[in-house]
This record gives C-alpha cells, sequence and structure tokens, in this order.
C-alpha cells in the first residue's frame, strides 16, 4: 500500500505527493508528486527533480517545501519499505 503524505486541505485537492510500494530496488529513493494525471518524481537522497518531464517548474514551491519540511519522516517511512536500497545508502567518494 502506497505511503501518502499528509497535506493541507487546500492543496489535497489538486495533490498527492506518495511512495510507492513496487519501485525498482536500483531506482533513486524518491516520492512522487501527483497532480491530475501527470506524475514528478523527487529525490530523497539530493532533494532534486529526477525527471526533466513533466517541467518541475510546474509543482508548486509549497509542495517542495512541504517535502523537505517532512524529511526526515519520508526517508524513514522510505528505508522502512525498502531496506535492501536506503535513503543514505548512496555515498559520494568523500564519505558524504
Amino acid at each position: 500500500m502506497p505511503s501518502d503524505m499528509q497535506l493541507p486541505r487546500r492543496l489535497r485537492k489538486l495533490w498527492k505527493v506518495k511512495i510507492q510500494d513496487r519501485e525498482a530496488l536500483y531506482e533513486e529513493p524518491h516520492v512522487t508528486i501527483w497532480r491530475k494525471d501527470r506524475k514528478w518524481r523527487y529525490s530523497l537522497r539530493n532533494h532534486c527533480f529526477l525527471d526533466p518531464q513533466p517541467d518541475p517548474s510546474e509543482v508548486a514551491d509549497e509542495i517542495v517545501d512541504l517535502i523537505e519540511a517532512q524529511l526526515d519522516e519520508l526517508c524513514r517511512q522510505r528505508d522502512e519499505r525498502f531496506p535492501q536500497n536506503p535513503v543514505a545508502g548512496e555515498e559520494d567518494e568523500n564519505g558524504e
């Protein structure tokens, strides 16, 4: 079952933010943002959009701000669901 992020009522009418159940293990950990039939993937690891299309500028800044504000909880939920590919699993050569 997907895990939905709680959004304020005024945003819930247009937007959804979820951690999907059926992610490929090699995919970068992310949440999926929905608006009608459009989807964007937002990286929990690198704090950026993963795809150039649809245009990330179409996502309300408030949605991204809410994701960032709830990042610790989203990462915890994501790691619980996919322990084989934790959010903090990829480190660069400097160990960061």
